[in-house]
């Protein structure tokens, strides 16, 4: 007899679907297979407070927490505690157990974690499902559990990893602002801080952006006044700033003046042909950047639908960070284009004879790409389902499409003046085979350019010029899709985020030549390096939005008072830089991420990973004696720094209020307004430094 453990209901209903089992109390049965689901993770690590006595306050002396024994506990829910007591009955009935996690790292560890809690024995195999149609299939070809054991490490890893960095530096900050007046919790977090750190300094480059006024200038040839921009090899000695950009105009009026109807020559008359390919498949990350730019859907929203796409078996597995597909999927191709068909009639002009780059099967990992399965009715999907499987039923039906095909002519016009000479560059777009545009359509500003075809050596008139005046323009500030993408591709900004870290050159030089071979090691393997995973990215952006440090404005994310306080305060100092730097910088995540991704893929053990993160957290220590350049506390912003949930151990059923009243004891702390048990009353911040209080006189510390 088999016990299946699936991570969800709905996954074990299906399971329970293929084996005709009924339904008992609290789980299938048809007399040889059990089947029981999980609440997604049904055991959590204890608080602190409950592994050591020496962590039940909060203070600098007890920093860093760094458990040595990680027993873990069953989730204080009435579904949860029922579930687990029937997989332990159940246990002990079957001879075999099965894994059937999602497939992923956490769907690993969620089923094994209850497997070591009650400590099982009994063999188990694993069901690693990418796609609900093929479960007969897969259950023929089910490994030993014991195989995906390095992802079960990397998810541990991960999980004690962020316990240890979120616990010991949620307390060393929150403790650091209480002295500068700031009461509640200021969380901090492996993965969201860096996170927070992008959208601040994103933020920040906007708010302080100052626009230049530069001059560019095109020139008119022929009769046909083929438009043509003078290209900028810096003719002049002076009027250019340091992006080389002209900001004198003087310069080109000037010029205009003496070139104005003179004579060119073409030095360049170049016709390719060219094309381009299909665009990859979607991996989580690419549809939630896309649904949320076309269908205005959060990333967590993108999540929760492709959820119940996949698990309604209309499309595979979406916590993928893969955009390619193995080629034994293509035998399927013609089955599934044909159900498309039945919805789109862009399937019909498509041909599974066509390969495109996304079907490599040397770039798939653990997962590939997100794909639609072919089934067939879509009648029973919500609206907000049908928008997202458009998007990536669209996507399929593109791999089947020939490559767009143009002819591009590149032009160059020389015109001299006065012994110099200036060159000015056109380039022509002629599509010669629409292909899989006409799928998904052409990109803004892609309107074709039909230049004539000219001998080198040609003279040619240029009529006229035009000088343009141009502005330079802020970045945006960030989307969830956007940010979900430059998470995804954090190794595209490097070099920037190195250049501002104030380390010596040197160093940076050494960490520039590190972190590229990080990204170097996950692109190989057919995935994105970055910040957090396909599976964890919606969820930081929702956490960092519940703990006030973000809130989101029409469409864009914007840090709050408090969020702007808590990266300023990492950043503030030399000293605080030197402690913080691997806090906030989204690099130090990437390279956590390496160590993971060896852990899943190569199975090597945690150790680099732990030592690694020993020496971080180990800036914790004298924590106490860290000087910040953040600002005191102001009762007229006391709204904007409100948040979440304030541990009973910071403080006792707390409501605080700073009166902007240096404690008259140590002459350091700031008097807080606290409820206690016995009503309000007034006590320093430096507790448990300073452990001076008064009484609440009409809303006023009693200080006589």
């Amino acid at each position: 007899m088999r016990l299946w453990i699936t991570e969800k209901p709905s996954i074990a209903k299906e399971l329970a679907a293929f084996f005709k089992a009924k339904r008992e109390s609290g789980y299938y049965t048809d007399g040889k297979e059990y089947i029981v689901a999980c609440y997604g993770h049904m055991l959590e690590l204890p608080s602190p407070d409950e592994m050591d006595e020496k962590w039940q306050k909060w203070n600098y002396e007890s920093l860093p927490i760094l458990p040595t024994k990680w027993n873990l506990k069953i989730r204080n829910d009435k579904g949860v505690k029922a579930a687990m007591q029937t997989i332990k009955t159940l246990l002990q009935k079957t001879t075999t157990v099965v894994n059937v996690g999602d497939p992923d790292r956490e769907g690993q560890l969620l089923v094994d974690e209850v497997l070591d809690f009650y400590k099982n024995t009994k063999p188990v195999k694993r069901l690693w499902l990418t796609d609900m149609n093929e479960l007969p299939n897969e259950i023929n070809k089910m490994k030993d559990n014991s195989y995906y054991n390095g992802f079960k490490i990397a998810a541990q890893a991960r999980q004690r990893g962020d316990f240890i960095v979120g616990m010991t530096f949620t307390r060393a900050l929150t403790l650091k602002m209480r002295e500068y007046g700031y009461e509640g919790v200021f969380s901090a977090g492996r993965v969201q801080t860096p996170v927070l750190r992008l959208i601040v300094d994103r933020y920040n480059d906007v708010e302080n952006f100052k626009s230049i006024d530069y001059f560019e200038m095109d020139g008119f040839f022929d009769t046909k006044n083929i438009k043509a921009k003078l290209f900028n090899p810096l003719h002049f000695n002076a009027g250019y700033d340091s992006e080389n950009r002209l900001i004198d105009r003087s310069y080109l009026d000037n010029l205009q003046k003496e070139i104005d109807g003179k004579t060119s020559e073409v030095l360049k008359c170049k016709n390719q042909p060219k094309y381009a390919s299909q665009p990859l498949l979607f991996n989580l990350g690419k549809l939630q950047s896309v649904a949320n730019s076309k269908l205005g859907f959060s990333a967590q929203k993108t999540l929760d639908v492709a959820q119940k796409l996949y698990e309604n078996k209309y499309t595979t597995y979406p916590r993928t960070d893969c955009q390619y597909v193995p080629t034994s999927l293509l035998d399927n191709a013609e089955t599934v284009l044909s159900k498309l068909a039945l919805n789109y009639e862009l399937a019909k002009g498509a041909s599974a004879k066509i390969k495109s780059p996304s079907w490599d099967d040397k770039k798939v990992g653990a997962h590939y790409a997100i794909i639609p399965t072919g089934k067939g009715s879509l009648s029973s999907l919500s609206e907000d389902e049908k928008k997202l499987y458009d998007l990536i039923a669209l996507q399929y039906i593109t791999q089947f499409y020939p490559r767009h095909e143009f002819d591009q002519v590149d032009l160059e016009f020389q015109v001299e003046s006065n012994s110099k000479k200036y060159l000015f560059k056109a380039k022509g777009i002629k599509i010669t085979s629409i292909g899989w545009k006409k799928v998904l359509g052409k990109e803004e500003n892609e309107d074709e350019v039909d230049l004539p075809s000219y001998n080198v050596g040609d003279k040619v008139k240029l009529n006229k010029t035009v000088v343009n005046a141009k502005k330079t323009t802020p970045p945006d500030l960030y989307t969830e899709g956007t940010l979900v993408e430059a998470l995804e591709n954090i190794d595209k900004v490097v070099d920037r985020l190195l250049k501002d870290s104030s380390l010596p050159k040197e160093e940076i030089d050494n960490i520039s030549k590190e972190y590229k071979n990080i990204f170097k090691f996950s692109v190989e393997r057919g995935t994105k390096p970055g910040i957090g995973t396909e599976a964890t990215r919606a969820n930081i952006i929702e956490t960092l939005k519940s703990r006030n440090y973000i809130e989101l404005k029409k469409k864009f994310l914007i840090p709050s008072p408090k969020g702007m306080l808590l990266i300023k305060s990492i950043i503030s100092t030399p000293q605080a830089t030197k402690k913080l730097q691997f806090l906030s910088s989204p690099l130090t995540t990437a390279k956590y991420e390496k160590f993971l991704g060896e852990m899943a893929l190569d199975n090597k053990s945690d150790k680099d990973f732990f030592d690694e993160l020993a020496k971080d957290v180990s800036n914790a220590t004298n924590f106490g004696e860290l000087k910040l350049e953040v600002p005191k506390f102001s009762t007229s912003s006391s709204s904007s720094f409100t948040s979440g949930k304030t541990s009973s151990s910071t403080t006792s059923k707390t409501t605080k209020k700073a009166t902007g009243n240096t404690c008259p004891k140590c002459k350091q702390g700031t008097l807080i307004k606290r409820t206690g048990v016995n009503g309000p009353f007034w006590a320093c911040n430096k507790y448990p430094e300073c452990k001076t209080t008064f009484k609440d006189e009409k809303g006023k510390p009693k200080l006589n």
